[in-house]
């Protein structure tokens, strides 16, 4: 019945009830391994034990003392046909009335992914029909769970598709490229693509050098990172992307802030390298290939707009100039004699700059060429400095 049902939370739900009713078990629950393939973790459970395990994040370890720990060691069914005898039980205080247990791995593709797990009032209530049968639907439910996931990820990629235009858009609409990049580290923390994100820019030192950031509530991230230096400063010397999926935090890491995941992408303007674009999670294994791949096209945009503000800035630079010469010149044009043109040049040209002091030296025709640092060679004529 729940064999259509791609949303995962739905599937899972529908398939515990109905096992738990049409085979009058005292409970069901599902159990999905975790990314590192360690922890049995409770995805859906029956009746309000089922919910307050799944509050208290209830989890099982593979290979550990229990019913679901042994199948999804063994990649087999487990029975406890009497858990008062069976040292493998766990017992469970939210369900004090289990007589008997019985786990079956779920399988897909030659791999265990979770557990069924079903539990009786009555000892010995599993007979070996009801095995069998429990069996075929715990392979049954180990293949729509992975069409499921496999939706879910389908879903998940379009919707980071559409993330990374809006976050483009929003970027490339900024009033300063301040403004752009934080609202680019800004979208990918409101999406929840990673934990914590950062921007470094490259600087003249051939550094990197923090230029936004979001998600750090308790530390602050590096200012500076050496080209080489973790995996930003690798991402950057190598221009290429570094994931890393298991990380060990460091020892003085908070725990909300110990990053497992790690992706970090240079950022590129053609050959030109313009800094790095970091993303942390506290899951591991929290980014794959599709958000590597995503994530180089945003790192790709925001090179691309980074370049662009710089050359933006680079024209107002060059109209500034342009206009104050066009200023200065005026002032001069309108001097009527050479001593106000001199020092009208000598001033203003201490303003531009901008210096401390200017100085302009007139040399006469036939005499050796004078220099600022010896005035008196011109005799004194037509030298005039700033004040």
């Amino acid at each position: 019945d729940a064999a259509g049902i791609l949303d995962l939370d739905e599937l899972l739900g529908k398939a515990v009830n109905l096992i738990r009713e049409r085979f009058g078990f005292y409970h069901a629950s599902v159990f999905l391994l975790d990314s590192l393939g360690e922890y049995a973790v409770l995805r859906e459970s029956t009746g309000e034990a089922g919910r307050q395990m799944k509050l208290n994040q209830h989890r099982l370890a593979v290979g550990s003392r229990s019913i679901v720990g042994q199948a999804t060691a063994l990649g087999q069914a487990v029975i406890a046909h009497d858990v008062t005898t069976d040292p493998n039980h766990h017992p469970n205080p939210l369900l004090p009335n289990t007589r008997a247990e019985l786990a079956l791995p779920l399988i897909f593709a030659g791999k265990v992914i979770g557990a069924l797990d079903v539990q009786s009032e009555q000892p010995n209530a599993f007979a070996p029909e009801d095995i069998e049968i429990l069996g075929i639907l715990a392979d049954q439910l180990a293949a729509t769970i992975h069409n499921a996931e496999l939706f879910a990820a389908a879903q998940s990629m379009l919707g980071k598709h559409r993330l990374l235009h809006q976050i483009n858009l929003a970027a490339s609409t900024a009033s300063d490229l301040r403004e752009s990049l934080e609202k680019s580290v800004a979208g990918l923390q409101i999406a929840k693509v990673a934990d914590r994100t950062g921007i470094w820019l490259l600087n003249r030192r051939n550094e990197l050098e923090l230029a936004a950031f979001t998600g750090y509530v308790i530390s602050v991230p590096a200012l500076r990172i050496p080209l080489g230096e973790g995996p930003a400063g690798m991402a950057a010397a190598e221009r290429r992307p570094v994931r890393i999926n298991n990380a060990a935090p460091p020892p003085d890491a908070h725990p909300e802030e110990a990053a497992r995941s790690i992706l970090a992408l240079p950022v590129l303007f053609g050959e030109e390298l313009i800094g790095v674009l970091s993303l942390e999670s506290n899951q591991p294994f929290a980014f794959d290939e599709s958000d590597q791949d995503i994530m180089v096209a945003l790192a790709n945009n925001i090179g691309a707009i980074i370049a662009n503000w710089r050359l933006v800035e680079q024209i107002r630079r060059q109209v500034e100039r342009q206009q104050t010469l066009f200023e200065i010149t005026s002032k001069i044009r309108r001097s009527i004699d050479i001593s106000t043109i001199l020092q009208t040049s000598v001033q203003e040209i201490g303003r531009a700059l901008p210096v401390k002091k200017a100085q302009i030296a007139l040399v006469p025709p036939g005499s050796p060429s004078a220099t600022p640092e010896s005035p008196s060679k011109n005799g004194g004529n037509g030298h005039k400095e700033t004040p």
